[in-house]
């Protein structure tokens, strides 16, 4: 058998072709001579040969002449060469260009295919072209409330938690749906809804949306529309008041035209509709043509910031005059942490940072500090955040307001009273209690506005709305609109009933079902805001938190009060760092980024660009980097922005313990930046605590619609929580300690940046 092979392998040499490829394939110049052996053929040769290496062959680098050179161990200049081996590494080299080939072939393909679809989407409707491959486009961003459009679950889609358009045209809103008759046609069979429907109006910083929801809590239809932000000065954040109501319905007529092509039911089946919004954000407008007097003053909007120290001066008078004390004592959140920073060098490395000014012993009644002046009834201290400082400005400054007063037409609220006002045709100038909360001039003990609050602030009462539950019906749908083909006609919901109305922080505490005493969510967005469970007792603060409402689900239920602590920049911070420092392109990137490096190596970011909020309530304060060393590189930057959101919500919950005497059990979490798992992680380890997600990250909208249901009988006071994640801390102490230690230290650094002009 050997014997006759060798004869086969002489016969092609002679003839000629395949040999002198397989030689040629490895650049092997054609033999000397052939001689056959017991082994096998082989070919012997004087000179050196060079060959291809194979899985088997191991290369070696060798020096000669002063150059490096790369050989085979397969060969030398005195080897002989196994025809058989040569016949092998053509068919091995046959497979590589075949797995070559496929590879072009599906690039090419791949190349075809995106510029089919780049054509289509070019081809289409204006107002879509701001997508990408994954329906985000990154160049002509802001952030959506730190929110993706949809969680991944619900649209099969990975988008960002923080992406927006900066177009000041109105061409800028997109349409998905959990049908999408495009992308997947079996879905109406797969996927039945049950009725009845409750929709949510989501009325956020960046975006509005409408969700509907069927009774299993299940998205069924959404639509989104960016909005534009105008900043005609440093500090100024503003908001149209025509573009906000256009966007909702807007949003609601493209819901609406899929709900019925694609036959989900009829108007009859949407039982209500619950309303959300970002708070504090203040708008006046003329009752009698219903239009905004000035663009809406955003709830970020430092503006006020020297109507604050005015009103401090104000109630310094008042205090030194009447000799006030505290009836609450609050902790000064300032002293404390200045002293805690003198005392860095050498204090213990004990968890948390805690001083000795919470270790529960009373405190003698001292005089009242100025900022504190208003808050044993509002729960809030004077700030530039709140929209009583906002309405005092808008007097101040705008004459088309003030004439507007004089008249007996002018009318003031927060977003959700724009809202209704515009959506009841003017019928209903309303809000609801934990809106109300929110603006320095409600009472929280009896649910109403004060008139001492509102002298003090020198804003007229008789402009407010009612104040109303979170949970009732405020009205039903009545107004004309201008379609998107420029017709009038009737609402698409004209008749249903608006039904609940929520702060968004607030709805997001209902949609994530905190509805126990002790129980506490975090919403990571635009900012970053926490909500302690506080029952029906009112709580105020001794480390610098807000008292606050936290809903009242029906008009004869007991109100529910929170505490609350606020993070200012959050997914914001990691739009900067793609908008403004160009560090990365998505949000995606930023959390490949973090992950490639172990920790931020001792660097820090204080995101204080507009001050800080709880627990240092500090307007001063500006945004530092500290500890940059030549090792800094962006991934350290992209991580210290995470570490920063979940190193303030750590100080904020920390404040929330010691206030309420009692330990979390776990954090819930929602919100864009929720999706960020690296996020989650970190923060577990700064908390020692676990972090729970749930299955879908819409708990805002999710809370308004509940609302809603429950004010029309949908659903009953409670649902089950559904997990969709938990992260349990891995960190160990001393490493926790160390790091919160030296964010004191970067603290520090942001702090009396600007001066005061008192």
């Amino acid at each position: 058998m050997d014997a006759e092979r060798p004869k086969k392998v002489l016969k092609t040499i002679s003839g000629k072709k395949p040999l002198r490829n397989t030689l040629k394939l490895i650049n092997t110049p054609l033999p000397a001579t052939a001689t056959p052996t017991s082994e096998g053929l082989k070919v012997k040769k004087s000179k050196e040969i060079t060959t291809t290496t194979t899985k088997s062959s191991t290369k070696t680098k060798t020096k000669k002449d002063g150059k490096s050179s790369s050989t085979s161990t397969s060969s030398s200049p005195s080897e002989d060469i196994d025809l058989d081996s040569l016949f092998d590494l053509k068919k091995q080299k046959r497979k590589e260009n075949k797995i070559i080939k496929e590879q072009e072939l599906k690039e090419k393909e791949i190349e075809e295919a995106t510029a089919k679809v780049s054509k289509k989407k070019k081809n289409a409707d204006a107002k879509d072209d701001f997508f990408d491959s994954r329906g985000v486009n990154f160049k002509e961003r802001k952030i959506i409330d730190g929110l993706p459009v949809f969680s991944e679950e619900e649209l099969g889609l990975n988008k960002p938690y923080a992406d927006g358009d900066n177009n000041n045209n109105n061409k800028r809103f997109h349409s998905t749906s959990t049908y999408n008759k495009n992308n997947n046609n079996n879905f109406k069979l797969n996927k039945k809804f049950m009725k009845p429907y409750i929709g949510a109006i989501d009325q956020g910083t960046s975006s509005t949306r409408f969700i509907l929801f069927d009774k299993n809590g299940d998205i069924v239809l959404s639509h989104q529309i960016l909005l534009t932000q105008h900043h005609p000065h440093p500090g100024w954040v503003e908001h149209d008041g025509n573009e906000i109501l256009e966007s909702v319905n807007k949003c609601i007529e493209v819901v609406m035209k899929e709900y019925y092509e694609n036959n989900f039911g009829t108007k009859e089946d949407i039982k209500a509709i619950g309303i959300t919004n970002q708070r504090e954000t203040t708008i006046v407008w003329d009752k009698k043509t219903s239009k905004p007097l000035n663009n809406a003053i955003v709830w970020c909007d430092t503006r006020t910031k020297d109507l604050v120290n005015y009103f401090n001066n104000k109630a310094n008078k008042l205090i030194d005059e009447k000799d006030i004390k505290s009836n609450f004592q609050i902790d000064d959140a300032e002293s404390s942490f200045k002293e805690e920073c003198d005392n860095i060098s050498t204090s213990s490395r004990s968890s948390g940072g805690s001083s000795s000014s919470s270790s529960g012993q009373q405190s003698p009644k001292i005089k009242l500090e100025s900022k504190n002046y208003l808050r044993e009834k509002c729960g809030l201290p004077l700030s530039s955040y709140f929209s009583g400082l906002k309405l005092k400005w808008l007097f101040d400054n705008c004459e088309q307001v003030r004439e507007a007063y004089k008249r007996g037409d002018c009318l003031m609220g927060t977003i959700d009273s724009w809202l209704i006002w515009n959506l009841t045709g003017g019928k209903s100038h309303m809000t609801d209690v934990t809106n109300a909360s929110r603006t320095m001039l409600m009472d929280l003990k009896t649910l109403s506005w004060d008139k001492e609050l509102c002298d003090f602030l020198e804003v007229p009462i008789d402009i407010l709305p009612e104040i109303h539950s979170s949970s009732e019906i405020y009205g039903s749908i009545n107004m004309s609109m201008t379609t998107m083909m420029g017709t009038h006609q009737l609402h698409p919901l004209d008749g249903i009933p608006i039904a609940g109305v929520l702060g968004d922080q607030q709805a997001a505490m209902v949609g994530q079902m905190c509805f126990e005493k002790g129980q506490a969510k975090n919403t990571y967005g635009t900012g970053c805001f926490l909500l302690y469970n506080t029952g029906n007792e009112i709580v105020h603060s001794r480390n610098g938190l807000l008292t606050t409402v936290c809903y009242q689900l029906g008009k004869n239920s007991p109100p529910v009060y929170a505490l609350e602590g606020g993070v200012a920049v959050a997914g914001s911070g990691v739009r900067w760092l793609i908008d403004n420092m160009g560090i990365a392109k998505s949000s995606q990137e930023i959390e490949d980024l973090a992950t490639s490096v172990q920790d931020t190596g001792g660097m820090y970011f204080v995101p204080a660009f507009s001050g800080l909020f709880a627990p240092y309530w500090r307007d001063d304060a500006r945004g530092v980097m500290v500890g940059l060393t030549h090792h800094t590189n962006r991934c350290h930057i992209a991580r210290s922005v995470l570490e920063s959101t979940c190193l303030q919500t750590y100080e904020v919950l920390d404040a929330m313990q010691k206030d309420s005497g009692n330990k979390l059990v776990e954090l819930r979490v929602d919100g864009g930046m929720a999706k960020n798992n690296l996020l989650l992680q970190i923060q577990s380890d700064l908390l020692g605590l676990p972090v729970v997600k749930p299955t879908s990250l819409e708990t805002t909208c999710f809370g308004a619609a509940f609302a809603a249901g429950i004010a029309t009988g949908v659903w009953k006071e409670t649902m089950e929580f559904k997990i969709g994640g938990k992260f349990t801390p891995i960190l160990d102490e001393n490493h926790k300690t160390q790091k919160l230690r030296e964010w004191k230290k970067a603290i520090s650094k942001s702090l009396d940046w600007i001066d005061s002009k008192n």
